[in-house]
């Protein structure tokens, strides 16, 4: 008997309702992220539909939502004990996951929502089929047609607070999260570009490892978190990938959790989202990206590299993963300026659609240098070298090799050291001081750069002088 009674369970995730109510009681902003994804009936348990309810109507009234407010709302309703009480509440704030993975979870409380509704629809067809009597057999298929409509039309439809306010804003948080710092965004696009045959299929591999691992990268930089890493690949096929992989299992002595596919169809279809939604990786690779552009599209193409980039930033946002794109430079003689940003090959509108981009380069003694040159995270890593490294039991990795420029660094210190000198006795111009600094052969982005850390740190602080900004040392 107990197993025709689980079969008929509907579909539901009560772990992940719990916590995106978490996550909502935990933190403002993500109320603002979840609203745009789910309505009270979309929550399975009657007692969680209660609690967002609660939770959506303090914040549309502009009142803070916390365990005071909630418990409040909640013991006027006469719902407090229907939900769990106190106890219930502290547990959901104790599963709140990060940021980032909020929406993950929303949308799987949402999809579930939609296969209950799709089981209902089937229901309602097959009592239309039953009592049909003599009623036109074409009038009863457009009825069955509309109530799947309907199931799809409540999947899509937007939630009530679908317009965020100005305050909600406020309450977001200021740096967006990575998954590799100063690298890789999580949730986010990133774009590598280089010359064909200097690392980049390496450089990926590497990434891959760390990522699903939890591993350092290079062993020199952290990862958040370990995950399922997809790489797709439409570059070079499975038997060369085999030797790299072979390779690279020998020196690292781990087989990571990475899944790869080979031969996939072009990006004109929802293959890759409907990938990424069975999977949930953490880190999606796609290499590269001009060989699997539709058939006819050009790189070159402004429109056409917005819509293909702008539907994989999309995924990143949608599946709170990071997007890592392989790409080209153009050929040599092709272009004018020399900037790293300036020789990503095809439209601008690929580097502009990407949060981050990164070129790579080789350097004349055969090691691999790694340059962000485009973040809109904030916060990039200062161009290093990477190096080619045999492994214990043989094979070959990639390893952090230091700076990419040692003198930037230590020109980088001065200028902090001649900013806090001249802030000691009063508050100072910016021009002043980049002044001082150019006295001592410091260039302007170097000032302009160890100006910032000073006021990130926070060991200065920043004000204005009527049109002047002026800078002084933080008190203690």
């Amino acid at each position: 008997m107990s197993a025709p009674l689980l079969a008929r369970v509907p579909p539901q995730s009560l772990e992940a309702e719990q916590a995106t109510l978490g996550a909502m009681l935990f933190e403002r902003a993500a109320i603002v992220r979840v609203a745009e994804l789910l309505r009270p009936d979309d929550f399975y348990s009657s007692q969680h539909q209660m609690l967002y309810r609660a939770m959506r109507d303090l914040f549309s009234e502009g009142d803070p939502v916390d365990l005071v407010t909630l418990q409040g709302r909640l013991r006027d309703r006469g719902q407090l004990e229907q939900v769990g009480g106190v106890s219930y509440l502290l547990q959901l704030q104790e599963m709140a996951p990060t940021a980032a993975a909020i929406q993950t979870y929303a949308r799987i409380v949402g999809e579930k929502a939609t296969l209950r509704r799709l089981i209902h629809a089937g229901e309602q067809i097959r009592n239309l089929a039953q009592s049909s009597g003599d009623e036109d057999v074409g009038t009863i298929v457009e009825r069955c047609q509309q109530e799947i409509v309907n199931a799809g039309k409540d999947a899509a439809s937007p939630a009530a607070l679908d317009l965020v306010p100005w305050e909600a804003m406020l309450d977001d948080p200021d740096a967006p999260p990575w998954r590799v710092p100063g690298l890789l965004p999580d949730g986010g696009l990133a774009v590598m570009a280089g010359e064909g045959g200097d690392g980049k299929g390496w450089w990926a591999l590497m990434v891959a490892d760390a990522v699903s691992s939890g591993e350092p990268f290079l062993r020199e930089f952290r990862t958040e978190g370990a995950g399922l890493v997809l790489y797709v690949d439409g570059e070079r096929g499975r038997r060369y990938m085999a030797a790299r992989v072979k390779d690279l299992s020998r020196a690292m002595g781990r087989r990571p959790n990475v899944l790869f596919q080979f031969r996939p169809r072009k990006l004109d279809s929802d293959w890759l989202a409907d990938l990424v939604k069975a999977h949930r990786p953490a880190l999606l690779i796609v290499d590269s990206l001009s060989r699997l552009l539709p058939p006819g599209t050009k790189d070159t193409d402004n429109a056409a590299m917005s819509e293909v980039l702008g539907a994989l930033r999309d995924i990143a946002e949608r599946f709170a993963c990071c997007v890592l794109v392989i790409h080209h430079f153009k050929k040599r003689g092709e272009f004018s300026d020399n900037r790293p940003v300036a020789r990503v090959r095809g439209a601008t509108s690929i580097v502009n659609v990407a949060d981050v981009v990164i070129a790579t380069a080789k350097t004349r003694d055969g090691l691999l240098k790694i340059e962000v040159v485009k973040s809109y995270w904030g916060d990039p890593a200062d161009p290093f070298l990477c190096d080619w490294q045999p492994g214990e039991q043989g094979g070959t990795s990639l390893v952090y090799a230091g700076p990419a420029d040692p003198e930037r660094v230590t020109k980088l210190a001065l200028a902090q050291e001649i900013i806090l000198g001249e802030l000691e006795g009063d508050v100072r111009t910016r021009e002043y001081l980049e002044t001082a600094c150019k006295k001592q052969s410091i260039p302007k982005r170097t000032f302009g750069d160890a100006l910032r850390e000073l006021q990130k740190a926070p060991r200065i602080s920043r004000a204005m002088d009527g049109k002047r900004a002026v800078f002084g040392l933080v008190a203690g």
